[in-house]
């Protein structure tokens, strides 16, 4: 093979290379930009009268509550503090015309309180289910977690989002239509040292969150695993919000905005632009990627505790 056929053929490869990436920044542009222009959010209160969400007296799920209390849906807090539901459920009472109930269970023994759940939501109209309960402790090594640790976090990441939608789907099924809104984590998409039981539960539930939205794509119903990064709450002990670290109430704000358009989507601009980035920077200097990963957790651990 002559010198010239061996330069036309890296240059076709080479072309081949750069297309593949521009293709994969005109998609970002699309899903980011294009699609929303066509295709409108849900309205969440055309789904049914109540939302249920879990996790909800802090954080994330506390924002989620108010934000569906605007819109005029009613709502089932489900959460272990009774004291901190008490005032939640006074809360939005008093500021918004809905009505609100209350379930106290500890999500580290969900299936005790299994049957609890399911009678608590009994005969009610729901439309919504946001799995928002979570547990991380910390930023440890994996070694430094006790099992007790360990196993509550399986019980609270993952078995409380599956039993909660196996109690609610069956009624959205029915009905042909509704929401289930999975909280999941930034930390199913990247490799996250010192977060590891916490990625692996997290990225379950997006591998069940997709495969539940295929199972049941011919009933109606909506199903999208939300994946953000780091956001200023108790749950991350990070208390300085920035342009990459949103509030509760700006993240909730723009994932709201996203259901029914996206599938698996960060819920915020720059957390989908950092996933982006990093996806690109893996396949084509992994090394950096690794290193970058690594240094923001390690940052994040030095400064907010282990």
């Amino acid at each position: 093979m002559s010198g010239s056929n061996i330069y036309c053929i890296l240059e076709v490869l080479l072309g081949l290379y750069l297309l593949y990436y521009v293709f994969r920044i005109l998609k970002f542009i699309y899903v980011m930009w294009i699609m929303p222009i066509w295709k409108n959010p849900i309205d969440l209160k055309s789904t049914g009268e109540w939302a249920v969400i879990t996790g909800c007296t802090d954080g994330i799920g506390r924002e989620f509550a108010f934000q569906l209390a605007q819109k005029g849906m009613n709502l089932v807090l489900v959460s272990r503090s009774e004291i901190k539901l008490e005032e939640l459920q006074s809360c939005l009472c008093n500021k918004y015309d809905i009505r609100v109930r209350t379930i106290a269970i500890d999500f580290t023994n969900i299936s005790n309180s299994y049957q609890t759940v399911g009678e608590h939501l009994e005969g009610l109209d729901i439309g919504v289910l946001i799995n928002n309960v979570g547990m991380l402790n910390g930023y440890k090594l994996f070694l430094q977690d006790d099992y007790k640790v360990m196993n509550d976090m399986v019980e609270v990441n993952v078995k409380g989002t599956v039993l909660m939608t196996s109690i609610i789907l069956p009624q959205l099924v029915q009905k042909k239509k509704g929401v289930i809104i999975n909280i999941g984590s930034y930390s199913s998409l990247v490799h996250t040292p010192h977060m590891v039981c916490y990625g692996a539960t997290k990225t379950f539930i997006l591998k069940f969150s997709e495969d539940l939205r295929r199972e049941y794509a011919n009933c109606g119903i909506t199903i999208q695993c939300q994946t953000p990064s780091f956001i200023a709450t108790k749950l991350s002990r990070i208390d300085r919000p920035s342009i990459f670290v949103p509030t509760s109430e700006k993240y909730v704000a723009s994932a709201m905005n996203t259901i029914g358009i996206h599938d698996v989507t960060c819920g915020y601009f720059t957390h989908d632009l950092l996933i982006a980035l990093h996806t690109i920077g893996s396949e084509t200097l992994p090394f950096v990627s690794k290193y970058l990963t690594a240094k923001t957790i390690s940052t994040v651990r030095e400064k907010y505790g282990h």
